[in-house]
């Protein structure tokens, strides 16, 4: 037994202290102990697709995140942050066992070759799913933030005649092709695209009014633009044939 005689009063405080803030201590630590469970789920939110959702999962079970009150929720959200495509991350702890990740992502805006994908501001991403519905770039020349400026310009002008760009194409010697989601292909050129953008429009209105259906359209003409029309022509009852008839439309 300890033999109390040797403390003051004064001491023996100090003593009975020093002993409940070691058994404080302890007890916290088996307690912290027992709280910090390990992290069995993963709760992504966001709206990823099911590849996407598998990805970042994945890439959360590569990390040795500890329990879910000593993991390092900074660490995993830098972690997620290499994959590339996150605009916003955020994570938080779901106790007892479970990590909750929100993730914003960056949205696509075309295809890029075949398997990159361009933003809006023009940079390059890897995403882990397909897109097949977005329009695809196929650029020879330009860099992927002068093909998106290109794609603003004419998908802004084709609204006017309520088309729609799905395939957006630079050759070799710089010329802009698209082709819109009614199958019409036009070359632009490698110049003043807003003018010929607008002169389409014009032609493509009158061919429209006229129920004139068109296959191609060549603008690089300066007063003109060059039509490759489709004419459906019944040969037998049952039976349609497509013809392509060249003419060229002036311009006043």
């Amino acid at each position: 037994m300890f033999n109390l005689g040797i403390f003051n009063r004064s001491s023996f405080q100090q003593f009975m202290i020093a002993i409940l803030v070691i058994g404080s201590g302890s007890a916290a630590v088996v307690g912290w102990q027992k709280l910090d469970t390990r992290i069995e789920k993963f709760h992504i939110l966001g709206e990823l697709s099911a590849r996407e959702q598998l990805k970042v999962t994945g890439t959360l079970r590569e990390l040795d995140l500890g329990g879910i009150l000593s993991a390092d929720l900074l660490r995993v959200q830098e972690h997620l942050e290499r994959l590339g495509w996150a605009r916003d991350i955020s994570v938080r702890r779901v106790w007892p066992d479970t990590l909750e990740v929100a993730m914003l992502k960056e949205n696509p805006v075309a295809n890029w070759g075949s398997d990159q994908f361009v933003i809006a501001s023009g940079n390059l991403l890897e995403l882990p799913d397909v897109y097949p519905d977005l329009p695809r770039f196929e650029v020879a020349l330009s860099s992927p933030r002068e093909a998106m400026k290109v794609f603003r310009l004419v998908s802004h002008l084709a609204a006017e005649s309520e088309l729609r760009v799905t395939y957006l194409q630079q050759d070799r010697q710089g010329g802009w092709n698209l082709t819109f989601q009614n199958g019409l292909e036009i070359f632009l050129g490698t110049e003043r695209l807003s003018e010929r953008m607008r002169r389409f429009n014009q032609v493509y209105k009158q061919l429209r009014d006229n129920e004139v259906a068109a296959a191609y359209m060549d603008l690089r003409y300066n007063n003109g633009v060059a039509v490759q029309h489709v004419v459906e022509e019944v040969q037998e009852p049952g039976l349609v044939a497509n013809q392509e008839l060249q003419s060229i439309v002036g311009l006043q």
